[in-house]
């Protein structure tokens, strides 16, 4: 065997028990650890080798930890210390990771929200085809909203259609991504981030425009507020997530509300308002991260009790 004392990290196996304290001792190398399995003191000797002290591997034949660390011994004491300080501070650091599964919850699909959906957008509709300034009152009219104060406007637009094709649209897509947000997080709530997403979202497209003059229509700013609310609630959930996943694992909400944003948000049209899709999603967004993890919390609490 050669001299151990002229290796670094060196490995010796199979060292016969009663021998290893004398080879220690001629090398002058102390003893800091033993270990037994081999990944244990792979992890120990990955600290020592990060702060630049090479370290020896014993591996002990017939013994119930089988693998010893040896460092030198001028430098023993400071390496326990070091090897305490990491095993403190990975305790800690297992503990915050540590977290209860979020209690399952089996929503209903909210068919009734849907429905009520569905029957606000063809009695609107309807009302249009029989009262031709019908629309032009309730448009989204950005400056009739900011100057005329007309703040009913970003609400009743909602409902608006442009021909068969645009309700017809806006219905299977609404009533698809409401019953998603509603197996995700309860009807009620998904419905009322739906509406008001929708809502903020023509307000911000408004003002976007300004001081230009804009005028549009349609349940597709609050469609993509749905899609937004699953988006920002996925991402409260993957937040609650604090185990070691990859940041992309944990951007999949994200990467996929992203995906649907350009595949359904960007049509060839020139009729399709692209600002007002963008801040229906932005704004469903962000409402579903903050009730998302408002929501969250409140049922690991009531898990808790």
């Amino acid at each position: 065997m050669s001299d151990i004392r002229e290796q670094i990290a060196g490995y010796y196996p199979d060292v016969p028990e009663d021998e290893a304290p004398a080879l220690a001792e001629q090398a002058g190398l102390a003893q800091v650890g033993s270990y037994p399995s081999r990944s244990g003191i792979e992890e120990h000797g990955l600290v020592l080798l990060s702060i630049g002290l090479p370290y020896w591997v014993f591996r002990i034949a017939e013994s119930e930890t089988p693998f010893q660390l040896y460092v030198r011994q001028s430098v023993s004491q400071h390496v326990e210390r070091e090897l305490e300080r990491y095993d403190i501070e990975s305790a800690a650091w297992q503990q915050a990771i540590k977290h209860d599964p979020l209690p399952s919850q089996n929503y209903r699909a909210g068919i009734h929200f849907a429905f009520a959906y569905v029957i606000a957008l063809l009695a609107a509709f309807r009302m249009q085809i029989g009262d031709a300034n019908f629309t032009d009152r309730f448009t989204n009219d950005n400056h009739a909203f900011f100057y005329n104060h007309e703040w009913w406007r970003p609400l009743t637009a909602l409902l608006l259609h442009a021909d068969t094709g645009h309700l017809l649209s806006n219905l299977a897509m609404g009533v698809l991504f409401g019953l998603f947000c509603s197996k995700s997080m309860g009807a009620p709530l998904a419905w009322a981030l739906i509406l008001s997403g929708g809502v903020l979202g023509n307000i911000l497209t408004s003002w976007s425009y300004l001081p230009d003059s804009h005028v549009a229509l349609g349940a597709s700013t609050a469609v993509f507020a749905a899609v937004g609310a699953l988006t920002g609630h996925g991402g409260a959930e993957t937040m609650q997530d604090r185990s070691r996943v990859t940041l992309f694992r944990k951007a999949i909400p994200l990467l996929g509300g992203l995906v649907l944003l350009g595949f359904y948000g960007f049509g060839p049209d020139p009729r399709t308002d692209v600002v007002a899709h963008v801040w229906g999603f932005v704004s469903g967004s962000v409402l579903g991260l903050v009730a998302g993890v408002v929501q969250i919390r409140k049922l690991l609490q009531e898990s808790s009790v």
